[in-house]
């Protein structure tokens, strides 16, 4: 799982816990400009495993193993493959955007690493709320959706 950040307010008590499934993946990308040497640089792309959508992302995470219960998870909807399919695709739009690439970017994958983001649940007064333990948001739960 991704290292928590941020600890719910002081005065909040955490009622549940939500894992969500990200796969983030190293790549090492070889642009190629027209009459000028190829560049290579490394990228780094999240997905989103349960949306299956693609994200750049400025680094792998720092992560810890840890025992959870399988029932807390939200279920991917695609495999490690498909993943990386999404991935690779993404980049390849990516760098022919940003870096005007001539031709298609040569994509070589140097990392892998699935993590869980964790999300707790929280009541904070009368209302509950979905904690991010990242960045330390925490969007209100409708009472239909609790």
């Amino acid at each position: 799982m991704i290292k928590p950040l941020k600890n719910p307010p002081k005065d909040s008590e955490v009622v549940g816990i939500v894992y969500y499934p990200y796969t983030f993946f190293k790549f090492l990308l070889e642009v190629r400009k027209l009459l000028r040497q190829p560049v290579k640089v490394n990228a780094y792309v999240l997905v989103d495993m349960a949306r299956n959508r693609a994200y750049p992302a400025d680094s792998i995470p720092d992560t810890e193993v840890a025992d959870i219960d399988e029932s807390l998870v939200v279920p991917p909807r695609v495999s490690i493959k498909k993943a990386e399919e999404v991935a690779r695709r993404f980049l390849a739009y990516y760098a022919m955007r940003v870096w005007k690439a001539f031709l298609p970017p040569k994509i070589t994958v140097k990392e892998v690493i699935q993590a869980y983001k964790i999300y707790l649940i929280i009541k904070l007064g009368p209302n509950t709320y979905l904690f991010d333990t990242l960045y330390g948001d925490a969007e209100l739960l409708r009472r239909g959706n609790e």
